[in-house]
């Protein structure tokens, strides 16, 4: 009953009351991908919070919002985006690596494809991928999966490159609402690049309108109001104004700016506790995400910059986080362009 009252307004913002991700303790889609077993968990996972009232990132809110597209398109959720955003946009090197998709000489390990060196044979179709791009792809991690019981994981211990890093996606066949996309900085940025130019008015090929990205790009969760950024903005003027040494700070005091005020827009992040990307200088009301894996990009659309991050930090694990970097490197960046 309570899941009847999930909203898509609720999904985009992380505020549906969805728990972190699907069970994953059982082997489910290790020996063999299984993409509606993805779904059907994300469908049938008890809530933990009620719905609307809570913010907590959700991976099964855009595993959703990834199955809402295909069935409102009847494409598949890839397909869509290649056509839709990739190839307007002219990013030929940015698409999901689905092994069910791959062109060329590789390898299965478990749901994990494996680049075997050897040459491609023949011209690749439109809606397959190259195997050639495998090894000019920075390897994640390894497949720590089912380390107590190796039996279950083919892949267990084996360097991911090309195959999703993130586990549920890795199951659901390398294609998900939340995970599984890879890319390069040229190509976010031209990503980032156009998004700012349709916000700004200017000519572009962003494939939605100014005025739904002006809606994505402010606070939307339940309860939001036009008071929000501003009040926050002064909060963590003010925060900053106690701190004993102001100019050499590269990350705010703290995020949110207003404790227990999690400012979200329809996708994108924009005050909470993930927001350190923004760092010490972009105002709050510049908007942005983050990859587990070490990726992020934040924009501010204020001073028309972004600032892009592709990084395998988790590649080897015990590696110095990359939370307090993302936001020190921003702060750099804003002040070098006088934000």
């Amino acid at each position: 009953a309570a899941r009847a009252a999930v909203t898509v307004r609720m999904l985009l913002t992380h505020t549906s009351g969805e728990t972190g991700d699907v069970e994953l303790k059982d082997p489910w889609g290790l020996e063999r991908s299984d993409r509606a077993e993805g779904f059907r968990r994300a469908l049938t996972t008890p809530l933990e919070s009620s719905p609307g009232s809570t913010f907590r990132y959700s991976d099964i809110n855009f595993i959703l919002l990834g199955l809402l597209v295909e069935k409102v398109t009847g494409q598949a959720e890839d397909d869509y985006a290649q056509r839709n955003v990739f190839a307007p946009l002219g990013m030929k090197e940015t698409r999901y690596l689905p092994a069910a998709k791959a062109c060329g000489p590789h390898a299965m390990r478990g749901a994990a494809i494996a680049w075997v060196p050897a040459p491609n044979v023949g011209d690749c179709s439109a809606d397959t991928w190259s195997t050639d791009l495998l090894p000019r792809i920075a390897p994640t991690s390894r497949d720590e999966e089912s380390r107590g019981d190796p039996a279950k994981n083919a892949d267990l211990d084996y360097l991911l490159r090309g195959a999703v890093n993130d586990t549920t996606a890795r199951r659901m066949g390398g294609v998900a609402g939340h995970a599984g996309l890879f890319s390069t900085a040229w190509e976010v940025g031209v990503y980032a690049q156009a998004l700012l130019d349709r916000l700004a008015g200017r000519p572009s090929v962003f494939p939605l309108t100014r005025e739904t990205l002006e809606a994505m790009t402010s606070p939307q969760q339940p309860g939001h109001n036009s008071g929000q950024v501003e009040a926050a903005n002064a909060a963590e003027q003010e925060a900053e104004s106690k701190l004993p040494n102001r100019a050499n700070s590269l990350v705010a005091p703290h995020y949110p700016a207003i404790r227990g005020q999690n400012l979200r827009g329809f996708g994108w992040d924009i005050d909470t506790g993930l927001s350190m990307p923004r760092g010490a200088a972009f105002p709050i009301g510049s908007f942005g995400h983050t990859g587990f894996t070490g990726t992020s990009m934040w924009l501010d659309p204020g001073s028309d910059t972004y600032v892009v991050l592709m990084t395998n930090s988790i590649h080897v694990r015990g590696s110095a986080p990359i939370s307090t970097l993302r936001g020190e490197v921003a702060t750099v960046a804003a002040q070098a362009v006088g934000a």
